[in-house]
């Protein structure tokens, strides 16, 4: 199971590295302690996209537990002020965060900013 969590972890940093467009964001790492459910990470990171960054990205395992927390998302300047946002995370075909049908649910600049990804519990 942690080749799994290893693997999802690479996974989501790759498609964020693969988003990358060349601009003048420097993301720099922002410790979140508020949502953290654990302080001994295993792994932390940043990513970025093309109209959105984050700067808070950590996972834990160790043995059956596991822990992930992404936060501290900021959008970017090149995106129109009035925008409506959503995301959806998937994680083995399955919706990790979000709601698939979102069309009439999408979130301001604030909202979306606000937005907190974390799982947390015991693998079987």
């Amino acid at each position: 199971m942690k080749r799994l969590i290893l693997f999802f972890t690479t996974a989501f940093c790759l498609f964020f590295a693969t988003a990358c467009t060349n601009t003048k964001y420097e993301i720099n790492y922002k410790e979140d302690k508020v949502h953290q459910v654990t302080s001994n990470y295993t792994y932390r990171f940043v990513g970025e996209s093309k109209h959105f960054y984050f700067e808070t990205g950590k996972v834990y395992y160790d043995n059956a537990e596991r822990e992930l927390l992404i936060s501290n998302f900021k959008v970017k300047d090149n995106i129109n002020k009035d925008a409506k946002f959503s995301i959806n995370l998937y994680f083995d075909d399955k919706i990790l965060y979000g709601n698939v049908s979102h069309s009439n649910q999408l979130l301001t600049k604030k909202e979306f900013e606000d937005i907190v990804i974390g799982e947390y519990g015991t693998l079987k």
